[in-house]
């Protein structure tokens, strides 16, 4: 996508896409051994539409002051309720350290391929 079309989105927009991208390329080696174009099409567009729906709940349901609010706060319960024990709860500290050792070796692998 050019840059410029991107920055004319709205920033849940642009949020959304910048996520599912992110999503999309850490799913590829799942997708070249088990989904076709098709079906890895047709997800990423389930994800995407996921996505911006996740974002508008939480929008709506944590910063809204209308008579709405209890409705989505009760939708953003329901999906936290849902969330199973058994998922490992992202580590932030960590996923930060290991993407900048990823991104910084995958920089100097680009500058001594030069």
């Amino acid at each position: 996508m050019d840059i410029n079309k991107f920055c004319q989105l709205t920033q849940k927009e642009r949020d959304t896409l910048f996520i599912a991208m992110h999503v999309r390329n850490n799913m590829e080696d799942f997708h070249c051994a088990n989904l076709t174009d098709d079906l890895m099409k047709e997800l990423n567009q389930i994800i995407r539409k996921a996505i911006i729906q996740a974002m508008i709940i939480e929008d709506k349901s944590l910063y809204s002051d209308n008579k709405e609010e209890d409705e989505w706060m009760s939708v953003a319960f329901f999906n936290i309720k849902m969330i199973p024990d058994y998922w490992e709860i992202p580590e932030e500290k960590k996923i930060e350290k290991e993407l900048s050792i990823k991104y910084r070796r995958k920089n100097l692998d680009e500058k001594t391929d030069s």
